[in-house]
């Protein structure tokens, strides 16, 4: 209750509609180290997070008191790096900013790649 009034009362509820972040039709939630993870598009020439406003919404995300809904993520291109963001590169970079290690994400049960990185990070515990 207490995080859903801080979100009604503190967030406008057209730039941080974190009730728009939908789950992933076939995902799972799961716990994801920050540095297993790279940016998609979004960081690339002309991506959302090169954006004039980009830094000012990451740096709004990073002082909300509350906790971010989940990122979305899909099998990354390197072993170093096995996850990389399908959705949610503001709210990850915003973690990163709060000096987070690690985020919620949702990661695709079709998605072999992914998967097979989290079966080997899930052994290593």
């Amino acid at each position: 209750k207490e995080r859903k009034r801080l979100l009604e009362q503190e967030l406008d509820p057209v730039k941080y509609s974190w009730e728009a972040v939908k789950v992933p039709e076939g995902s799972s939630l799961h716990e994801i180290p920050m540095h297993l993870i790279e940016h998609g598009e979004s960081a690339m020439p002309g991506g959302k997070l090169t954006w004039p406003t980009a830094q000012d919404t990451i740096k709004s995300y990073a002082d909300k008191p509350t906790d971010f809904p989940p990122i979305d993520l899909m099998g990354g291109d390197s072993k170093t790096t096995p996850f990389m963001i399908y959705d949610g590169s503001h709210r990850y970079e915003a973690a990163k900013l709060r000096g987070d290690n690690a985020i919620k994400a949702y990661i695709r049960n079709n998605d072999e790649e992914a998967l097979a990185a989290l079966k080997k990070l899930k052994n290593k515990k």
